[in-house]
């Protein structure tokens, strides 16, 4: 019976999908504590803020596109032009923002403490970035998985090539890291697109239709991602403006060696989006928010193994000058933990289509993650920041767990069977 269920394809491809998952975001952490032995603080300072400037122009540039392919999916037949037209949209978005950052006087580069230079990079790697996520999303659709992870190892083993290579042949340092970032989603976006033309030949037209719809459905989402932004992001600037660059540095590696938290949640959510969607869908409310339960408490566990033993651990791994972002990791990991309840419960609020009470969420979370960090960090220094997260991730899971035990009159209950599990399973799979 259990054979039966795992042997199932939407099943496997979870599992695939979890393993690459883990292992590229396992590979990339790695390559930091490398690095710490060859690039100082300062270093680290700007590759930080280099990452918060591509993480904010990828969703501004695509204007969401990959969430919005997926969300049109299954609902129209024009997926191909479809696909074809956001790579054209994002094109034109990215020259006019191109544009824009030759035409800014200096001064305001200056005023940020990124160059010029390294903006138009971030834009560059942007461009890329949104059109490898959309191909990526429908692949993942398509249920493709291998060719899903496949084109994602590509882009990192890239990445991890051309920044030790620059890194040990020329006498760049922090810009190998960062020509790197740049780089792999290109790889990765081309592996992409021959992968994603054997089931879906994309096509490329003019059409004004799709940019109206383009534009309809991503300025919202373009809100949500820049909330989402903010709060993992943001506390990198504060640092900037009230610290130093060198402290962003420092507290960079924090986040970077507290990464395996996230990413065990996001690999997590892979595998929990099918079965939550599904048996919320056939009723099952209080055992799939019993699970939701489980999960949490997972991820507690794992976030205390992280601040043990991880930290034991990393110390032998990184350079003595970064032992400073170790004590800041508890803080970290346990607010991601947090943000963890808004991952398990984010499909009990869309499957009542109140995408506007998750986009709220996010928002009054990063509100309070603003208003904290200038408070905490003028207070607290760098330890502040992690402080600010961690009551901003609070935020974000508690709301959540409010809206969602009112709206579906749900019980917080700690008994549950692996049988269960199976059963429910049973319920979905039965009859494939």
């Amino acid at each position: 019976m259990l054979k039966r269920i795992l042997s199932h394809s939407l099943v496997r491809n979870s599992g695939i999908f979890f393993s690459f998952s883990l292992i590229s975001s396992l590979t990339g952490f790695f390559v930091q504590p490398i690095l710490s032995h060859y690039l100082s603080p300062q270093d680290f300072g700007v590759i930080g803020i280099f990452v918060v400037a591509l993480t904010l122009f990828t969703p501004i540039i695509g204007l969401s596109a990959n969430s919005i392919i997926a969300r049109s999916y299954n609902t129209r037949d024009d997926v191909s032009y479809l696909i074809g037209s956001s790579i054209i949209f994002s094109f034109g978005i990215f020259i006019f923002t191109i544009v824009i950052a030759i035409l800014l006087p200096a001064s305001s580069y200056e005023s940020i403490g990124i160059s010029r230079g390294l903006i138009i990079l971030a834009i560059i790697g942007a461009l890329a970035s949104i059109i490898n996520a959309t191909f990526l999303t429908v692949l993942q659709l398509e249920k493709k998985a291998v060719y899903w992870g496949v084109s994602t190892l590509a882009g990192l083993f890239f990445n991890i090539l051309l920044t030790f290579g620059l890194l040990f042949l020329t006498p760049l340092t922090y810009e190998a890291r960062i020509i790197g970032l740049v780089g792999a989603p290109y790889i990765s976006s081309i592996i992409g697109y021959f992968f994603l033309k054997k089931s879906i030949p994309i096509k490329f037209a003019i059409n004004k239709n799709h940019y109206k719809y383009f534009l309809k459905l991503g300025i919202p989402l373009i809100i949500s991602a820049l909330s989402g932004w903010g709060i993992l992001s943001l506390d990198k600037l504060f640092i900037k403006y009230l610290l130093s660059i060198e402290l962003v540095g420092i507290y960079y590696m924090a986040s970077t060696l507290s990464s395996p938290m996230f990413t065990i949640i996001t690999s997590f959510s892979r595998a929990w989006i099918a079965f939550a969607y599904n048996n919320i869908a056939n009723g099952h409310n209080q055992k799939v928010f019993n699970v939701a339960v489980l999960g949490f408490l997972f991820f507690i566990l794992i976030a205390l193994l992280i601040s043990t033993l991880g930290v034991f651990i990393y110390k032998f791994i990184i350079s003595k000058v970064f032992y400073h972002s170790l004590s800041l990791i508890p803080i970290m990991v346990f607010g991601l933990s947090l943000r963890g309840i808004f991952t398990l419960l984010n499909p009990f609020i869309l499957h009542k289509e109140k995408t506007n009470i998750s986009a709220l969420i996010v928002f009054i979370s990063l509100v309070v993650n603003v208003i904290l960090n200038y408070l905490f960090i003028n207070i607290f220094g760098m330890i502040g920041a992690a402080i600010a997260s961690f009551f901003a991730y609070l935020v974000m899971g508690l709301l959540p767990l409010f809206y969602v035990i009112k709206s579906y009159k749900l019980k917080i209950q700690f008994s549950f069977k692996i049988s269960d599990l199976k059963k429910y399973y049973l319920l979905n799979y039965r009859d494939n």
